[in-house]
């Protein structure tokens, strides 16, 4: 179910699907890609989500906000390899290690309409750190169009699931205590460090809210720095032991 609301049909998602090229080697965070690696990648100034290393090798039109956080939820577990380094400042070996991911996923809110276009001229996408020494490289192998407002919501819910970090407790669940912690965050050049509270967390909802509308909100990153990836969620219901969104 959806609201019927003409203002907001403006909003479509264009999910993007990379693969990473063979014996391409990623430094950085293993658990997902901040919205920023891929403006950077692109050069481009786009909302997006953050990136999530996945072993799909496709993308495919959801029919439900259950289906849409599919490939977003089933994420691939990178396995660290370990190397050693002379590192001549401190005079002595230094152990290294790198990841070697299959896919990575973006979703980007309300992008131009020939980015696809764009993306296939570039001649170089890169991802992660030591982009200098060739690592990271990938390409674009798939994508889909998706109206958030065409998806089937269901009206029931307890809880809301972090995917991506936020930075303050929504004002629509209970607080309580929860994992913090700090990310860096680039911006125009300059280094900032943020406080965050950590994916994967669960809050309960407040009674009497408009479901439908918050599980929107979740998908579009209706939240400080969404544009940067912060602030996507899923809705749950566990009212009867389940696990439904």
């Amino acid at each position: 179910m959806m609201p019927n609301d003409n203002n907001q049909k403006s909003d479509r998602i264009l999910r993007l699907l990379f693969k990473f090229r063979l014996n391409s080697e990623y430094i950085g965070n293993s658990k997902y890609l901040t919205g920023n690696a891929l403006r950077h990648a692109l050069s481009m100034k786009l909302d997006t989500s953050i990136g999530i290393f996945t072993k799909y090798s496709s993308v495919w039109q959801p029919n439900s906000c259950k289906d849409f956080f599919k490939i977003r939820l089933k994420r691939e577990f990178l396995k660290p390899h370990f190397y050693f380094i002379y590192d001549k400042y401190k005079q002595k070996r230094a152990r290294k290690y790198f990841f070697k991911p299959s896919h990575v996923t973006f979703d980007i809110l309300n992008p131009q309409n020939n980015i696809i276009d764009s993306i296939k001229n570039n001649p170089l996408i890169q991802f992660g750190g030591g982009r200098n020494r060739g690592y990271g490289k990938a390409d674009l192998v798939d994508w889909v169009w998706i109206d958030p407002y065409d998806l089937n919501y269901s009206e029931e819910a307890t809880h809301i699931t972090l995917v991506s970090p936020l930075l303050y407790i929504p004002r629509f669940v209970h607080k309580y205590s929860c994992r913090w912690d700090r990310e860096i965050f680039w911006n125009n050049g300059e280094k900032n460090v943020l406080k965050i509270i950590s994916p994967g967390q669960f809050f309960r909802l407040k009674n009497g809210r408009d479901v439908v509308r918050i599980a929107q909100k979740g998908i579009l990153r209706k939240s400080l720095f969404g544009k940067f990836g912060y602030g996507e969620f899923f809705l749950t219901n566990w009212s009867n032991g389940g696990n439904k969104n």
